[in-house]
């Protein structure tokens, strides 16, 4: 599994790459927003939400890349000779996913508080803690969420689909969260929905003819 593991590291270096700037660029508006560099936020503001954009698209796209990948370039064929199953190599794809969002979503996160508790007037504040914590959790499903939707829509064998899906189904997804906010409603349709796409995926990606 671990060999699987490095192997889709490996394979998706890029994508950690764009992860770790991003996040660079999210932390370094973040230090601008706090520390009033600025007399009005609201470029910085606009940049935010354009790099989660960009995340959420080329986390679908990573999906999207993840299944076209394995029925294309018979890479399932030769794995049937190793002592490793699809469910395996599915899960070893999940996980780099998994850790391409924690490239980028952890700095921003702790930069945010680090950022906050250093201003002499910001004292230790609960629904502030809060916030962070329902931030950090949407967030993570969001960006798990998008990248299942390209799993999902990775199997369509229509390029154009592909393209749409890779652009409409994570704007959805954001929509649903600007519209029901940091609810427990909104927590439960996003692990739902992961869920579903997951255990459908896993079905799919076992029955891929070699």
């Amino acid at each position: 599994m671990l060999t699987l593991i490095r192997r889709e590291i490996e394979d998706n270096i890029v994508h950690f790459v764009v992860a770790a700037l991003l996040s660079a660029l999210l932390v370094f508006a973040l230090w601008l927003m706090w520390s009033e560099q600025l007399p009005n936020n609201d470029p910085l503001e606009m940049l935010t939400i354009f790099v989660l954009l960009v995340v959420l698209v080329r986390l679908c796209r990573m999906g999207q890349l993840h299944i076209c990948a394995e029925t294309s370039r018979n890479a399932l064929v030769f794995l049937c000779t190793l002592p490793v199953t699809r469910t395996q190599l599915l899960a070893a794809k999940v996980i780099t996913a998994t850790l391409v969002i924690l490239t980028f979503g952890l700095p921003p996160l702790f930069a945010l508080r680090f950022f906050a508790y250093s201003q002499p007037s910001f004292g230790p504040c609960l629904g502030f803690e809060r916030y962070v914590w329902d931030l950090t959790f949407t967030l993570f499903l969001l960006l798990v969420g998008s990248y299942c939707s390209g799993l999902l829509s990775g199997f369509n064998s229509s390029r154009t689909i592909r393209a749409f899906g890779t652009f409409v189904l994570p704007l959805v997804l954001a929509l649903l969260v600007l519209a029901k906010g940091f609810s427990l409603q909104t927590y439960l349709i996003l692990v739902l929905f992961i869920f579903a796409v997951l255990l459908h995926v896993r079905h799919r990606f076992a029955a891929i003819s070699l």
